[in-house]
């Protein structure tokens, strides 16, 4: 969606390949955390399922770590 959104000119601003590879890479990190929780919630035991709670404090460490560094 974020790429769409790209080469349609929806955003506010045109973001730095950078702001796009920050994104790109952040949502690639929390996909993978999805399939894997699923894959041991459903075959290993349901207490896995907890660990969706590391999807904001992934995403948000990412992001005050990006601007730190910007």
């Amino acid at each position: 969606m974020y790429l769409y959104a790209d080469k349609r000119n929806f955003l506010e601003s045109k973001p730095s390949k950078e702001e796009k590879n920050h994104v790109i890479h952040t949502v690639a990190i929390l996909m993978v955390l999805t399939i894997g929780v699923n894959l041991l919630d459903f075959n290993i035991s349901g207490k896995f399922i907890y660990l969706f709670l590391l999807a904001p404090v992934i995403s948000t460490v990412r992001d005050i770590l990006f601007r730190m560094k910007s």
